[in-house]
């Protein structure tokens, strides 16, 4: 018979065993631990070391494009722009190998032609070694900083053609002289002739002329026209109207009688004889005509007329790649009294086309005319007119082209307080 020997452990045994096989385990809690402890002081010691270069390249990519955006705009050319940007990049703790400058056209599309760039746009993209997190493996972090800049023309337009086509966009025609007060004219056409005098004797006098392409009739410009770099649409921010509105259908009047109109959408709104509109505070959105004829007195205050295509009863936007829509016609002795809202939306802003509205825009004035408010046509040519005296427009005008005629004297006077309150010069943008 085989003998079995067995082991009897003493209770002051077990206690032992059990205490050291405590101690092992804590001591692997304790270690686990660490680590996750030294995770979480890495990830707050290497985020905030990471948080404040990446302010640091904010302020850097701002800076420069700054720099070379105001460099532009002080004459210098696109060497010198780069040199101002790279000089403020080289001052700071940031690799100049991180460093991007590109140089945008209006359409932010890279270009290096001077007379074409609207803004300066920079980028940082810099990778930095961790610190505590390489214990965890991670090596490396990344920060991405940029900025863009407008560039400031030195010649602000109160008399804007925004068309940027190879075509004459401005026309002097006729004896009388055009005048633009208070702000310079803006031509963006790239055309050999994009201002051309075809006058007798008639002058356009400015605080400044720019033109990106070209200019004829010497003795006709009051100062020489200068080549500038093209202007954004400077109301591309003001937003479209609510097409909703009370159909009102088409009205005309021949009468001598003076009839009042509410806000809402129409087809047309016509006078002709001596007969005569006033019109309440508000929105008119017009798909037809709105046309004074003969000696027709249009009159309002707090009025903006927004011309859109479609019918009064289903007004809609015009269609993107241009569409004739509703037109603003006044002929003859007709007269044209409007003053524009003075708070909202649409403060200082009289007359409002669709901005692919192509139908023309006709005005066509007298000594006593009053007409006030931006006129913003973008898509439009416009036909100013002086038929006797001096007629006054207060406004500032964003069309697409303009023909400047008559007799008459035509003085266009941008009145701030009477416009609409546009941005001051660009500084970042983006």
């Amino acid at each position: 018979m085989k003998t079995r020997f067995f082991t009897v452990l003493l209770p002051s045994q077990i206690l032992r065993a059990f205490v050291v096989d405590e101690q092992g385990s804590a001591l692997v809690l304790v270690a686990s631990l660490m680590i996750i402890l030294l995770g979480f002081v890495g990830l707050v010691t290497d985020l905030g070391v990471l948080a404040v270069r990446y302010r640091i390249a904010q302020n850097v990519a701002d800076s420069a494009a700054l720099a070379a955006a105001g460099s532009i705009a002080s004459g210098s050319n696109l060497s010198g722009a780069t040199s101002s940007a790279n000089y403020i990049v080289q001052s700071s703790t940031v690799p100049i190998s991180t460093f991007t400058l590109t140089y945008l056209d209006y359409q932010k599309n890279p270009t290096m032609n001077l007379n074409q760039v609207m803004y300066v746009q920079t980028s940082i993209q810099a990778t930095y070694a961790t610190m505590l997190l390489q214990l965890l493996g991670i090596k490396s972090d990344s920060i991405s900083a940029s900025s863009m800049a407008g560039i400031a023309q030195n010649l602000l337009c109160a008399f804007c053609m925004v068309g940027n086509y190879n075509q004459t966009e401005l026309s002097l025609i006729g004896n009388g002289n055009a005048t633009v007060e208070n702000g310079g004219v803006i031509v963006n056409s790239t055309a050999a002739c994009a201002i051309c005098a075809t006058s007798n004797n008639g002058m356009l006098i400015a605080s400044s002329i720019g033109v990106v392409g070209g200019w004829s009739g010497v003795g006709y410009f009051q100062p020489t026209p200068v080549n500038v770099r093209p202007v954004p649409d400077p109301l591309a921010d003001v937003p479209v109207p609510s097409l909703s509105g009370a159909n009102m259908g088409s009205v005309s009047t021949s009468s001598q009688q003076t009839t009042c109109l509410n806000p809402g959408v129409y087809q047309d709104i016509k006078t002709s004889g001596q007969g005569g509109f006033c019109f309440n505070p508000g929105m008119y959105i017009i798909t037809g005509e709105l046309d004074a004829e003969g000696g027709g007195v249009l009159s309002g205050s707090g009025v903006t007329f927004y011309f859109a295509c479609g019918t009064s009863s289903a007004p809609t936007a015009c269609s993107s790649g241009g569409q004739a829509g509703g037109s603003l016609t006044l002929n003859g002795n007709g007269k044209y009294v409007i003053s524009p809202p003075s708070s909202g939306d649409y403060q200082g802003i009289s007359i409002f086309y669709d901005r692919h509205n192509t139908s023309a825009l006709t005005l066509t004035g007298n000594g006593d005319d009053s007409v006030s408010g931006t006129i913003y046509a973008k898509s439009a040519q416009m036909t100013l007119t002086g038929n006797g005296g001096t007629f006054t427009v207060n406004s500032l005008i964003v069309a697409d082209s303009a023909s400047l005629k008559g007799n008459g004297s035509v003085v266009v006077n941008f009145t701030k307080s009477q416009n609409y309150p546009r941005a001051g010069l660009p500084g970042i943008v983006q």
